[in-house]
């Protein structure tokens, strides 16, 4: 396989603009650190990124 785990996880991810300004809105709205927000969307859209680690 070419380029490895990480070349198969950069291949899967996708991640939208409305996906995207969830998390920067969490920043911005709820004065969350970016790594708080980061974390929070994660636990809330397992069914998003799940798929990216398979």
């Amino acid at each position: 396989r070419s380029g490895g785990e990480a070349a198969d996880f950069l291949k899967k991810f996708h991640w939208t603009k409305a996906q995207q300004n969830e998390v920067s809105l969490m920043i911005a709205e709820e004065k969350l650190s970016p790594q708080q927000a980061a974390k929070k969307w994660v636990e809330r859209n397992e069914n998003v990124w799940k798929p990216w680690l398979t």
